[in-house]
């Protein structure tokens, strides 16, 4: 469960830090810890592929 999401917000470190994780958590409205219990839905993964879109 949620480790696909839990990717996003890796990426979103290597991009731009803690500021660009923070961002992609205000955007999902879903922190790191909430990614890791998070099914890897079609709709969350939709969700966090706009969300890195927009950092």
């Amino acid at each position: 469960m949620g480790q696909a999401l839990n990717n996003y917000f890796l990426k979103a470190k290597e991009k731009g830090g803690l500021q660009a994780q923070v961002k992609l958590a205000m955007i999902t409205k879903m922190s790191s810890d909430d990614a890791i219990q998070a099914p890897d839905s079609e709709e969350n993964i939709k969700l966090f592929e706009d969300a890195i879109k927009k950092i």
